[in-house]
């Protein structure tokens, strides 16, 4: 049968393809050559795609590595950060001659490419497909992922959380019940999760088990960091970025800056390497490790990430769980290699074993085993709530529908509610739900400060408006699909007309079940309306 499931770890920086071979039931990891690069990893290679798309003049698409070794990774043509420009919800678009695209588009094509390949070059088709995402993603994310799924006829997806998919990708030895913290910090995000691994699954005792205890994100990663560094080479040499020479070198100073993060993973000292702007100025920025673990102190990174930590401790603490018990610690993601970092997360375990073996490649393995077959025992990670609009005031106002943290599947109703008509005679009623994201996972007030690429191509940090960060907080779930009760005969303003009941399936969509207080008909019963994230 060979690969009958895959595991996809889409990052922002890099991508990484796991698959799950039937007949050995071992996972690997896949590699296309054209597009992957290798990363020694503990004496392992493992193949990368960069998570870059090229866009040539002549109308040919460059993915990943094909992008690095013509060259191209700084030209305007070239899109990257797609992943979590998709997950802001980022309006950024690029022009290509005479179109634009987007974030969105350009992921769908890097992806499709990819799937292209496999099928076509390798022959993997397999029956089941996981992607791993961040805790934070909200559900616009996953209808994304599932369209994307469908234009390329893939199976039906499901998602794992990048942490927990660490958790189990992991590989090391553990006995039942052995509780593992999980620390994620990649390209887009830092995740954190704190987990039981080893158990017997309730529904089959020859699957394994994964049993949540806490998990919480924030929108800080090695981009943020870049962005960082870029302030830094602009304040240094006196430069803003919406100068003339500063834009038509932006692309180059960001790249030059992301390498410096990395070469001060493993070297003392990094330089950026002299930069030409086109009046022959030269700018170059040389940073030993030092001046580097400043920035990020004076950026906060290190108060946000034991903020992060307390937050999913706190969670398992509530379902009677403590630190103490954690067995180890494991890092993975990109900007988990930054030695200052690492020494943050040891000074905050103290002698809890933290270990940095698999990186890179941890998620992607998670995912493949997730996809196989693994049971894992989750938690709604966001609020969910009806808008409506407060009688006094006329101003929208939340009623909460669903907590975070709450366990799934529900046999019992988690909240109800009663609904009238908001004018005379109306016959299709319904609900605007919302989720709603917690205010620790945005990070700090810098999260107001957004490094993008405008139209030019050219890279610049806006001030995020009022009104898309409300946007980033309130996400309107069913917003195509709000009406979906029916009044036969017509209801009126001043008299309830339907009873709701909310519950929550074992695939993790909200349900309802609706009753006509008029005619006593239960007209929808556990009929899915979204999913959860």
């Amino acid at each position: 049968m060979g690969i009958s499931a895959l595991g996809i770890d889409f990052g922002t920086s890099n991508t990484l393809i796991a698959g799950w071979d039937e007949n050995s039931q071992q996972v690997s990891l896949i590699k296309i050559p054209d597009y992957c690069r290798l990363f020694s990893q503990n004496g392992e290679q493992i193949p990368l795609i960069p998570s870059l798309i090229h866009y040539s003049p002549e109308g040919h698409l460059w993915i990943g590595n094909q992008i690095l070794q013509q060259g191209l990774g700084d030209s305007r043509r070239t899109m990257r950060w797609m992943k979590q420009y998709i997950l802001s919800r980022s309006p950024i678009r690029i022009r290509l001659d005479e179109r634009e695209t987007t974030p969105s588009k350009a992921a769908q094509d890097f992806l499709t490419t990819i799937f292209t390949m496999l099928r076509e070059e390798q022959a993997i088709s397999p029956a089941r497909v996981a992607f791993s995402a961040p805790v934070e993603s909200f559900e616009f994310y996953t209808n994304w992922l599932n369209t994307l799924a469908e234009s390329n006829h893939l199976p039906k997806i499901s998602l794992i959380d990048e942490p927990v998919a660490a958790a189990i990708g992991y590989g090391i030895q553990v006995k039942p019940g052995t509780i593992l913290f999980v620390f994620d910090f990649g390209g887009g995000t830092m995740n954190a999760a704190m987990v039981i691994v080893g158990e017997e699954s309730p529904t089959d005792k020859n699957k394994p088990l994964c049993r949540v205890l806490g998990k919480a994100g924030k929108n800080i990663g090695g981009m943020r960091i870049d962005q960082w560094l870029y302030q830094e080479v602009l304040s240094r040499f006196s430069l803003t970025d919406d100068h003339p020479l500063v834009r038509q070198a932006s692309t180059q100073i960001l790249s030059a800056c992301e390498g410096v993060k990395q070469v001060l993973s493993h070297d003392p000292q990094a330089s950026t390497g002299d930069i030409r702007l086109r009046d022959d100025k030269l700018i170059n920025l040389t940073l030993n490790r030092d001046e580097f673990e400043n920035i990020l102190e004076r950026n906060h990174l290190f108060h946000e990430v034991s903020d992060l930590f307390r937050h999913v401790l706190n969670q398992a603490y509530e379902r009677g769980y403590s630190q103490d018990q954690i067995s180890s610690v494991l890092m993975i993601g990109g900007s988990s290699l930054i030695p200052a970092v690492q020494q943050h997360v040891k000074n905050f375990f103290e002698s809890t074993p933290v270990q940095v073996r698999r990186p890179l490649d941890a998620v992607a393995r998670g995912a493949a085993l997730f996809a196989s077959g693994m049971d894992i025992l989750d938690y709604v990670r966001h609020d969910y709530a009806i808008r409506y609009v407060e009688p006094h005031s006329r101003r929208y106002a939340f009623q909460k529908i669903v907590s975070s943290g709450t366990s799934y599947p529900t046999p019992q109703p988690i909240s109800h509610l009663t609904i009238k008509a908001s004018y005379e005679g109306q016959q299709k009623l319904g609900l605007a739900i919302f989720e709603i994201r917690n205010s620790r996972e945005s990070g700090f007030s810098q999260e107001n400060l957004e490094l993008i690429f405008d139209p030019q191509g050219s890279a610049r940090i806006i001030q995020l408006p009022s009104q898309q960060i409300e946007e980033r907080t309130y996400f309107f779930v069913n917003e195509h699909c709000p009406t979906f009760l029916i009044a036969d005969p017509p209801a009126e303003p001043s008299i309830p007309r339907f009873e709701i009941s909310f519950f929550i399936d074992s695939q993790k969509r909200l349900t309802i079940t609706a009753r006509d207080l008029q005619t006593g008909i239960i007209i929808l019963e556990n009929q899915p309306v979204i999913r959860l994230s």
